[in-house]
């Protein structure tokens, strides 16, 4: 698995673009105690999850 971009650790929530296998996929991780939540999106064509990775980080998307 290779980390492809990321947001600022600093932040409650922190969101990372993965990819694996020809496929990507978006890793939230919300800051909690005592262990971080940790979701992630289900697999999508690394083309398509970068057009999700940027609506994401223009706020178009959740």
């Amino acid at each position: 698995m290779r980390v492809l971009a990321w947001t600022c650790g600093c932040r409650a929530v922190v969101y990372e673009l993965l990819q694996s296998g020809g496929q990507a996929f978006i890793r939230k991780t919300t800051q909690a105690e005592p262990t971080p939540k940790v979701e992630e999106t289900h697999r999508w064509p690394i083309e398509e999850a970068r057009r999700v990775w940027h609506a994401l980080l223009l706020g178009k998307m959740r």
